[in-house]
């Protein structure tokens, strides 16, 4: 059979062209353009963080302060009442270092010093929490009530929630050696108990709440 060599070459021709331009116009196809980030809403970073309530939040704490202690070696632990941002224990502050405390015993692997005793021993030695701000009286408390570790606490109204933050100061150097926050809802409940027995700095002592703002 003849070969139409003409028409040979027109078809290879042809198949070159199409090749050049297949693969020119990939070359030239846009890659897309990069996708902006989402901008991160932080009150749904707040929401996500925000305990179910406080037995939750006051758990939380717990195991926090239980990691760290072991890590550091911290066995024998005593937690004063927690305040608010002004140094006044309210009778909130002191629910939550009850209910830490009770937390801390029930979780095992520290000695927690009872409340109770640790009531006792600050008003028999006139300590006061103001002494938390001032070193020497850290190492001195911690010898008094036999811990090497104290847990102190602070509260924060967040208007809906509200925060707690927990610091554990060791006793022999007075320094701030761990800390954990929980946030849980501000019910009814929680609320009454921010508002009952606030106590001035001044006279504030561990475990105890004054009883003038029920008096007035």
């Amino acid at each position: 059979m003849a070969v139409n060599k003409p028409a040979m070459q027109v078809a290879n021709i042809l198949g070159v062209l199409l090749c050049i331009q297949f693969f020119t116009a990939c070359a030239t196809v846009p890659n897309p353009a990069p996708t902006a980030p989402t901008p991160r809403d932080k009150s749904s970073d707040l929401e996500a963080s925000v305990s179910s309530n406080y037995e939750e939040g006051i758990r939380q704490l717990s195991r926090a302060i239980l990691a760290e202690a072991g890590k550091l070696q911290k066995q024998n632990l005593a937690v004063v009442d927690f305040s608010d941002l002004q140094g006044n224990v309210t009778a909130l502050g002191r629910f939550l270092a009850e209910e830490l405390s009770t937390s801390l015993v029930m979780a095992g692997g520290v000695q927690v010093v009872d409340r109770n005793q640790l009531k006792k021993l600050f008003q028999e030695h006139s300590l006061s929490m103001l002494g938390l701000s001032d070193p020497d009286e850290v190492i001195r408390i911690g010898k008094i009530v036999g811990a090497d570790a104290l847990v102190t606490g602070s509260i924060t109204d967040l208007e809906d929630n509200v925060r707690v933050t927990a610091k554990v100061l060791a006793t022999n150097t007075a320094r701030v050696i761990a800390a954990a926050k929980a946030t849980f809802p501000k019910t009814g409940a929680i609320a009454k108990l921010m508002k009952e027995g606030i106590e001035a700095p001044s006279s504030t002592k561990a475990g105890s709440v004054s009883q003038a703002g029920k008096a007035a």
